[in-house]
């Protein structure tokens, strides 16, 4: 077992090693403690008379339990259905409607698209979701969804296509309903959507693509969104470069806000709609074209916005995400505007390496355990998230938005009496945290007390209306309200 500093350093050193030449990933700083933690604990060390046949291990097979448990260890899995709402949205009211129009025009009702880096499908089955809402005539359509991942447990949990209530946290009401079941600890998708999803591992620093054998060939679109930032830049330009050869001319690739390339690999050109930046490949006659600005025309509301961005903040940008920077002499408040911007935009691991070097000097701020516990909570670290939940808890007992990150991972965990009592804290805290008796409500009508939640929704609706509001994830008061009566209508329903 590893057990003395000098040792780990040593397996750290070996095993960052091992994930660049195996995967193309690049372990940053803030992961360190995580992954020094995995080596510590991990049983298949016990094995090992020594480090090296522990790497030789990891070496004989990418299908070796110590492998797949490796990469689980430094890749994010956490993720929920519709993540980075503006995107989706620019999908569902833009890009989409005008692929499916063509198809239509020409007769070719065939679409193909691939999730590289699909964690546990939330993204892909989002997707999915979306063209059984724009394609009446599904069933005429030759589609093929393809999620790949090269962790091999999140493979699993996409294929199970369970999801706890945490992954709706951006989800409206309806979709749910629509297209998912109420199982003991969460939700089950139902099969007509499951059905559509092809899942499979993949390593795109090694495996094959383009490729008729792994379907990659003659692709729409492929999202692959907070996937770069695991790779240096060299590596991303590899796969951009792959990615390209994958698509059809006029075929696009969305990346996340963090994820970007040093320079456009050739013949994908960069566009724009409003704040949405993506990649097309340039088609014969193309050089480069501008999109059309302007309003996202909605044809039918699908996403509930919860961290809608403010009219005034600053546009997204395709290019190097600025990070954090933390100058001597710099206002608090200026740094805490720069975390905010970096939440806006769900650069968890960003937000999460800003506020460790934060707590080196300021160890006893309880908001920034709160920002530490709001950016493992999203990266999928709950232990981690828990332990810096209590930190802030101990530092300030009466933040109610603390309380009620609380009750998030304890949601997430399926502990609903514990949710429930951290809910009801921040609700004795502030009687407007109109969220916080939301999910108070979703809690009641997961145990089927269908006619308490309706009590809370109607509460949580009349505070909304009467402008006695507080909201942590600022989505607008419009869409708020409107998803509260979405619940009412739909649980009003089930009591009747």
């Amino acid at each position: 077992m590893i057990n003395n500093n000098a040792s780990v350093a040593l397996s750290l050193d070996g095993i960052c090693r091992f994930l660049h030449d195996q995967a193309g990933i690049i372990v940053l700083n803030h992961q360190m403690e995580n992954l020094a933690r995995f080596l510590e604990k991990n049983p298949a060390l016990t094995h090992a008379s020594n480090f090296q046949q522990y790497l030789r291990q990891l070496q004989s097979s990418e299908y070796s339990q110590e492998f797949m448990d490796l990469i689980a260890a430094v890749t994010v899995g956490e993720s929920y259905f519709f993540r980075w709402s503006a995107q989706m949205e620019f999908l569902q009211t833009v890009w989409l409607p005008e692929l499916i129009a063509r198809r239509e025009r020409s007769h070719s009702r065939y679409l193909r698209i691939w999730s590289a880096g699909c964690s546990s499908g939330q993204e892909i089955y989002s997707i999915a979701i979306l063209l059984r809402e724009l394609i009446p005539d599904i069933a005429n359509w030759e589609i093929y969804l393809l999620g790949t991942d090269i962790n091999r447990l999140a493979i699993n949990d996409a294929k199970n296509g369970c999801y706890s209530e945490w992954a709706f946290r951006m989800t409206n009401p309806f979709i749910k309903q629509k297209y998912f079941t109420k199982i003991d600890r969460g939700y089950q998708i139902n099969s007509d959507i499951k059905k559509m999803v092809d899942f499979h591992y993949h390593n795109l620093m090694h495996d094959d693509y383009p490729s008729q054998e792994t379907e990659t060939v003659g692709l729409d679109l492929i999202l692959c969104r907070n996937v770069f930032i695991y790779f240096d830049p060299t590596v991303a330009m590899q796969i951009g470069e792959r990615f390209k050869e994958c698509l059809v001319l006029g075929g696009a690739l969305l990346l996340g806000p963090s994820d970007f390339f040093t320079k456009n690999p050739i013949d994908l050109i960069h566009k724009r709609y409003g704040e949405i930046g993506y990649f097309e490949k340039k088609t014969t006659k193309e050089t480069v074209q501008k999109v059309a600005t302007g309003k996202l025309a909605v044809k039918r509301k699908i996403l509930s916005v919860l961290r809608a961005r403010p009219a005034d903040a600053p546009k997204r940008s395709i290019v190097a995400p600025n990070k954090v920077t933390i100058a001597a002499g710099q206002k608090p408040e200026d740094i805490l505007a720069q975390l905010d911007m970096l939440i806006l935009d769900e650069r968890w691991s960003e937000v999460l390496e800003a506020v460790s070097k934060l707590l080196e000097k300021k160890p006893d701020n309880a908001l920034l355990w709160r920002y530490k516990t709001e950016s493992l909570a999203n990266l999928g670290r709950k232990e981690e998230a828990f332990e810096a939940c209590h930190k802030s808890l101990e530092l300030n007992k009466i933040d109610p938005k603390t309380h009620w990150l609380e009750a998030m991972i304890e949601l997430d965990c399926g502990n609903t009496v514990a949710s429930e009592k951290a809910l009801k804290q921040a609700l004795f805290l502030d009687p407007n945290f109109v969220e916080a008796q939301y999910w108070l409500a979703l809690s009641l009508f997961h145990r089927n007390e269908h006619e308490k939640g309706l009590k809370n929704i109607q509460v949580a609706l009349d505070k909304v209306e009467k402008g006695k509001v507080s909201l942590v994830n600022r989505m607008s008061v419009d869409e708020f309200a409107s998803i509260l009566r979405e619940e009412i209508k739909a649980h009003r329903a089930k009591t009747t």
